[in-house]
């Protein structure tokens, strides 16, 4: 998944990976030492931040599904959707939505 990722989402040309001559003559990419070198630890903080914000797994499908449900239906509506056996389980998977939890204290007292 990393590798679509970075090719959906290149990175942008000066914080990109050089091609280098090797000692034959022919090019190819610099190793991830020579890149970090030569980008120094703030740009290569850069590199780290940006494929942070680009990444994505197909498990966030899951996840987000899970907390829908459980925002609208319930968390035993969330068990079923996602298929687990205990509701530990899809408290894991499906998130509360604390800002219900916020509006329900503030209407409640």
């Amino acid at each position: 998944m990393a590798r679509g990722c970075e090719r959906a989402f290149p990175l942008p040309p000066e914080l990109a990976r050089a091609k280098v001559t090797d000692g034959s003559g022919f090019k190819r990419p610099e190793t991830v030492a020579q890149w970090r070198e030569r980008l120094g630890e703030e740009r290569w903080a850069e590199v780290v931040a940006w494929r942070a914000a680009r990444h994505w797994h197909p498990h966030q499908l899951r996840h987000s599904r899970g907390t829908e449900v459980r925002e609208g239906y319930g968390l035993d509506a969330a068990q079923a959707v996602l298929g687990h056996a205990e509701a530990k389980v899809t408290e894991i998977y499906a998130e509360v939505n604390l800002d219900r939890a916020i509006e329900v204290a503030r209407l409640t007292g």
